[in-house]
Formats: structure tokens, C-alpha cells, sequence
């Protein structure tokens, strides 16, 4: 078996501009938090500084870990925390679309993948057409 193609997430400038600002305010929140914790005691404020710690965190490691992986058999979608894992077998459709539902896309220059009996997810490759291709090629062997 071949090492999977790796396929990164475009990203539109205004998702990363919003992704980079929750990052910031979540940042900034934190550090009022910090400067608060002699009046709202220690545990309180730490839970507080914790929960903007995973919103500073999480807008970065989808920004940077957002990618798909197309094997021989699965493509493997990943985005921070998340995975998915499409077997290209079960795929039944491919469209392109701008829709504006949650996925683990960082573009609304989206893929649409239908697969199994009724899942689909929306992913954004940089290079649409060349991942379209490298997909199809493995849908036919």
C-alpha cells in the first residue's frame, strides 16, 4: 500500500481572520482573568482561564491540523481534535458547493462527499481539481 496523499484545507481570509480574533479575545480574556483571580478566588478563575485556554487553543489547531489523507481504501479527514474516516468504496457522489454548514472545511470552496447510506461531509482541498482526480482515480480501481 502507498503512503496517502495528503491534501491541506484552503483557507478563505475571512475564516482565518474570525478563527485568529476568537483566538485573541479568548487570549485577552484570559488575561483579565488572571488579573481578577485575587477577587474571584483561585479555583473559580482557573476553571474560567482554562475554558479561554481551549478557545485560544482549539481556532489554532484546526487552522494548522485541518488536512485529508487519501489512501488507497479511506480517505481520513482531520481537523484538530476531530476525524472522520470515508472508505472510498462507499462513496456514491462528489459535488462542488458553497454551503455555509459546520464541516471540517476552512473555505467555502467545498467538496460535497456523499458516502454509506445517507452520511455526507463538506471538506475545502487547496487543489480541488487535482484531489477530484486523485479521488476518482481510487473510486475506479
Amino acid at each position: 500500500m502507498d503512503s496517502p496523499l495528503v491534501f491541506r484545507s484552503k483557507i478563505d481570509t475571512f475564516v482565518l481572520v474570525a478563527m485568529m480574533g476568537a483566538a485573541v479575545a479568548c487570549g485577552y480574556g484570559a488575561y483579565e482573568l488572571i488579573q481578577s483571580v485575587p477577587r474571584m478566588g483561585v479555583a473559580l478563575s482557573g476553571v474560567l482561564i482554562g475554558l479561554c485556554g481551549i478557545g485560544v487553543a482549539l481556532p489554532l489547531w484546526l487552522i494548522f491540523s485541518t488536512r485529508y489523507l487519501l489512501g488507497d481504501v479511506n480517505l481520513d479527514v482531520r481537523s484538530g481534535p476531530f476525524r472522520w474516516v470515508v472508505p472510498i468504496g462507499e462513496i456514491t457522489g462528489i459535488e462542488r458547493t458553497r454551503a455555509l454548514l459546520s464541516s471540517p472545511a476552512l473555505s467555502l470552496d467545498r467538496l460535497r462527499i456523499r458516502y454509506g447510506a445517507s452520511r455526507e461531509i463538506m471538506i475545502s482541498p487547496e487543489n480541488r481539481d487535482a484531489f477530484i482526480r486523485q479521488l476518482e482515480a481510487r473510486r475506479k480501481t
